[in-house]
């Protein structure tokens, strides 16, 4: 799972059409190719596994030497109507967890 509803599933494309963009937001920073772009607007809490180095992702990029960050296994948690996405968690935090976890598994 994804941690999502079949009924909140099927509301996704409803839910974010108001968000595509023709290209992707300034804030992004990926060299992914993807079919559609949204505004980001829309905080959601997550859970993963665990915080790892991909190939892909972008997360902390400029800190990691292999890669970026990912999420492993994520799963939706609950919309975070109460957060911005300023108020989001940042890069740097993303970061910090990852190498307190890898502190903690020494």
């Amino acid at each position: 799972g994804t941690g999502f509803t079949d009924e909140t599933l099927a509301q996704l494309p409803k839910m974010f059409d108001k968000y595509k963009l023709e290209e992707k937001h300034r804030l992004v920073e990926t060299g992914m190719s993807v079919n559609v772009w949204f505004e980001p607007k829309v905080v959601m809490e997550v859970s993963g596994a665990e915080i790892t180095v991909s190939p892909v992702h972008t997360v902390a990029k400029d800190k990691i030497k292999q890669g970026g960050l990912a999420l492993r296994f994520p799963k939706f948690l609950r919309w975070r109507e109460d957060k911005s996405i300023e108020e989001a968690t940042t890069v740097e935090e993303i970061y910090n967890l990852y190498k307190l976890a890898k502190k903690n598994k020494k």
